[in-house]
């Protein structure tokens, strides 16, 4: 190899490590949120997330616990639209927070966060079929977790689904349910801080979409209670 091939091969080279490197510092670095940490490049494949930073107006429903009022004060809380009856999304939505549900345990963070699923079809679900889905799941968690069940009167349901922009339509012939899947991040004041919600490779693979979800939910953590 003549000297010129070499210098050229040289230059070459360390353009290369020069763009490896900046690539690295791009995509550990400059593609993360800086709030939640979450590396969004990565994210991206699986779902999305937005930023929301709205009020949750107080509402006082029916749910496997009773009444509540939600959402609940003092706790992040992870909302997500479900239903019992759901042959597709909802049993992916159960996976990813059932994943969610075992990280705070072993993080021993369970005392501050509150899943609650808000129900979207209240024309046949109610509040024993609904604990015996949760029973049927989550049953190793239960005691360890809290998980709320709201299922009120269809009237309710729909006035919670508006505010938090759940789309729900109901065929009355096949008795399923097309409704938004997703879930919201509600900080202890009350704030809707995210909505995160699946793509289609999330839907294909729950549980690196949960991990995901799992960085912003811990980094809302720390932000209130580290």
């Amino acid at each position: 190899m003549n000297k010129a091939l070499k210098t050229l091969f040289l230059a070459l080279l360390i353009i290369g490590i020069i763009l490896g490197a900046s690539l690295f510092f791009i995509k550990e670095y400059l593609g993360k949120d800086k709030r939640t940490g979450l590396n969004i490049m990565e994210f991206n494949k699986y779902g999305s997330y937005f930023q929301m930073n709205t009020t949750l107006t107080p509402h006082t429903l029916q749910s496997t616990q009773g009444t509540i009022t939600i959402p609940v004060k003092g706790k992040i809380n992870i909302i997500t639209p479900q239903y019992i009856n759901c042959p597709d999304i909802c049993p992916l939505e159960t996976k990813m927070l059932l994943y969610i549900m075992n990280k705070t345990i072993e993080e021993k963070i369970s005392d501050k966060i509150i899943f609650i699923t808000i129900d979207v079809d209240p024309w046949r679900d109610n509040v024993n079929n609904t604990k015996a889905y949760m029973e049927y799941t989550a049953k190793k968690y239960l005691e360890k977790i809290s998980w709320i069940w709201i299922v009120d009167d269809v009237e309710k349901m729909q006035v919670l689904w508006k505010e938090l922009k759940i789309y729900v339509e109901k065929n009355m012939t096949t008795g399923l349910v097309a409704h938004t899947g997703g879930f919201y991040i509600i900080g202890p004041e009350g704030k809707i801080l995210y909505f995160v919600a699946p793509n289609t490779e999330g839907w294909s693979n729950p549980l690196e979409f949960a991990r995901g979800l799992w960085t912003i939910v811990y980094s809302m953590y720390n932000e209130y209670y580290g």
